[in-house]
């Protein structure tokens, strides 16, 4: 679903939960009533077979055969037209006297049963309502119309529930009631919202929390007392389903009120300082019009007076010619006097009006800071970045890989993503217990299950939750502790580019041999960066490796879900990406990826890897419509020809020359790393044959 906000994903969250624990067959017919034009409930209950109702739905929706307009108070479906049918916060808006209509309805026409969700009535809730309604009017938003729904239909008790269900004849075994979502956190985040659609200062920081509450909290916020809670939540079925509800609602209370309370200690300061920036942004506008309309007022005032006065003495001018003179003088002096008394006093208050404003700006100076101060290490001063690990059966080459990461010295805060596809070999253990020894937050996605690399990847993409992702596969290594500052402050500066890749060292660990990739010609080597178009990815996949590369986070959102069903790995996904901007590569070599028999890619033989391009190669070009295909079809023929030619058998160096060679191939493969200083030290000791030597190698190079 596109727009992500806590209080749509608790909605849709829980139904799709009942639905799957009553589930009796892969694909349901399913009513959703009170559905509105969006169709959401659709991102989360894909595979069934869905029908959407609304009272008041616009034309065009109507042109898809699931949206259908009508009342939900007196449907022409069948009895067990649908298996469920599921209504979400749609009882509160529905009038008193036809809410027992609407639920006789709804429960005939379910054959398995109904799903409900309603936000329940307390003494705070009209309190609460009202409230949020004025904050959105101080924002200067527009308030959602369901506030004034709650406000005019009345929200329905816990008590008024129960008798509209007993009054359909259904038993308490068929009745699953609980109480969910935090009355109070709810109402300080539907706050914040109101100040995020408003102050552009709140957006990023709400995104942060309102990204945390789904995460973390949205399937803990459950099994609340009554007073406590916000919502009821309500499944009654007609035959014994309920049961396997029920079993699946269960919740350990005691832990999920620890979670709730760390989350609202977390984010208190920071949704305080939320509420009061709105509230102070509200204050400098109000105190601002109000200053400007009484000088307004003022000036107007003035200039009234002064006419008043200058009528006095004609007046008294017509009365008594005799003192005319005097009286108009005496008059014009006197309104001069008032009106210079009203510009004093206007000037008065305008300053004091001023100063008042001063004065509010500096009493949350001081608090200010410091809670952006907490606000900076939170998001990165507007920079915020996840490193996702991606592992498999890593548990050989994990603890390097993660050290590596840990090691990183950055302005900013990034967390760590681990997306651990269903290992069996304790890499998930080993990652747990070095995530407790730093204060690096991780978030561990479900991985009991092996999805393949490509679902994988996909599932970690749409965790992200930052400006930036940095890929970290479980088995590969980063050897610069900037590289992701490097990464940050490059993309920062270069907007044009939509990711960045640096160069990197490919070791085969077991057969001893080291290249730096991508090749660049000697100038190029010496530069800080350089741009790679798709079209140069398409002739030679140049960036080769995950690990090497940094995103802004939407564009791996607006990957097209089609590529997740091909083996796309990395080729692909940068292609894609490339798309959407320019490819930066820092030239600087800040990683290793490791050759190993047991990886993905670099386990084949040179053969397989060659057959599987090929491939690879042909379903791609279809995929991005022949966009590419001169390019595609240039890295095939190179590739058909490398397949041609015989591999050599293996051979050691024989002889002094041919050892010296071989050293001195290893020597440039490590060039890279060395300061240009040291090779100037080795040329004024080097003898002249091994010069002559390299020079040979240099030649053929």
């Amino acid at each position: 679903m596109k727009d992500k906000v806590f209080h749509q994903i608790v909605r849709y969250s829980y139904a799709k939960q009942a639905v799957n624990a009553m589930r009796t067959k892969k694909r349901h017919r399913i009513l959703e009533v009170g559905a509105g034009a969006h169709g959401n409930l659709g991102h989360y209950l894909p595979e069934d077979d869905l029908t959407f109702l609304d009272i008041d739905l616009p034309e065009e929706v109507l042109e898809d055969s699931r949206f259908v307009r009508g009342d939900a108070t007196c449907l022409i479906y069948e009895e067990g037209a649908f298996d469920f049918v599921i209504a979400l916060d749609v009882l509160e808006h529905i009038p008193a006297c036809k809410r027992m209509r609407f639920m006789e309805n709804i429960y005939r026409t379910a054959r398995i049963g109904v799903i409900l969700s309603v936000p329940h009535f307390s003494e705070r809730s009209p309190f609460e309502d009202e409230l949020l309604k004025y904050f959105y009017l101080l924002c200067g938003a527009k308030p959602p119309i369901w506030i004034d729904e709650h406000i005019e239909c009345t929200l329905p008790s816990g008590n008024e529930m129960t008798k509209l269900l007993h009054a359909q004849g259904i038993e308490d075994d068929h009745i699953l009631f609980f109480r969910g979502v935090k009355r109070e956190l709810m109402s300080k985040m539907l706050i914040m919202e109101a100040a995020a659609s408003k102050y552009q200062e709140c957006a990023g920081f709400f995104d942060i929390i309102n990204s945390d509450y789904i995460r973390s909290i949205l399937y803990q916020d459950i099994g609340l007392p009554e007073n406590e809670a916000m919502k009821t939540y309500l499944i009654f079925t007609k035959d014994d389903s309920v049961r396997r509800a029920k079993a699946y609602f269960s919740i350990d209370h005691c832990e999920a009120g620890k979670r709730i309370e760390a989350f609202e200690q977390k984010y208190s300061e920071f949704m305080q300082w939320m509420i009061g920036f709105s509230n102070r942004a509200y204050m400098e506008t109000a105190l601002k019009e109000q200053g400007e309309a009484l000088r307004f007022l003022s000036e107007n005032n003035m200039e009234e007076m002064r006419s008043h006065f200058i009528r006095n003495a004609d007046a008294l001018q017509a009365v008594s010619a005799e003192h005319a003179d005097a009286r108009r003088v005496l008059s014009d002096e006197k309104a001069h006097r008032i009106c210079d008394k009203l510009s004093k006093e206007a000037d008065r208050i305008f300053t004091g009006i001023k100063e008042n404003a001063d004065i509010v700006l500096k009493t949350v100076e001081k608090g200010e800071r410091n809670i952006l101060g907490e606000l900076g290490k939170l998001t990165g001063n507007g920079v915020r970045l996840n490193v996702l690990l991606i592992t498999y059966n890593h548990a050989e080459f994990i603890k390097q890989a993660l050290e590596s990461i840990l090691m990183q010295r950055t302005t900013f805060a990034f967390n760590i993503i681990v997306a651990d596809d269903g290992s069996s070999d304790g890499t998930v253990s080993i990652i747990r217990s070095m995530a407790e020894k730093t204060e690096i937050p991780f978030i561990f996605l479900p991985g009991d299950n092996n999805l393949g690399i490509t679902k994988n990847y996909k599932r970690a993409f749409e965790a992200c939750d930052a400006q930036y992702a940095a890929v970290m596969e479980g088995d590969d290594l980063w050897t610069d502790s900037l590289r992701l500052q490097k990464h940050v402050d490059f993309l920062e500066e270069h907007c044009e580019c939509a990711m960045s890749f640096n160069r990197y060292v490919v070791k085969d660990f077991e057969a001893g041999t080291i290249a730096a990739q991508p090749i660049l010609s000697g100038e190029e080597a010496n530069r800080y960066y350089k741009y790679f178009s798709r079209h140069d990815l398409a002739y030679d996949n140049v960036i080769g490796n995950f690990s090497t590369c940094v995103y802004r986070s939407g564009v791996l959102k607006a990957l097209p879900e089609q590529m997740f069903e091909l083996k796309c790995y990395d080729w692909l996904t940068n292609m894609m990406v490339s798309k959407m901007g320019q490819i930066g590569c820092l030239v600087q070599p800040m990683s290793i990826y490791r050759v190993h028999s047991g990886g993905t890619w670099s386990g084949q033989s040179n053969k397989e890897k060659i057959r599987n391009a090929m491939e690879a190669i042909d379903v791609y070009d279809e995929f991005t419509n022949r966009e590419f295909s001169a390019g595609f079809a240039a890295h095939k023929a190179r590739l058909q020809l490398m397949l041609s030619i015989p591999e050599p058998p293996p051979q050691s160096p024989s002889g002094f020359k041919e050892i010296i060679k071989c050293l001195i191939r290893k020597c440039y493969a490590l060039n890279c790393y060395l300061p240009p200083v040291f090779g100037c030290f080795v040329n004024l000791f080097i003898p002249p044959v091994i010069k002559d030597i390299l020079e040979d190698v240099r030649r053929r190079a």
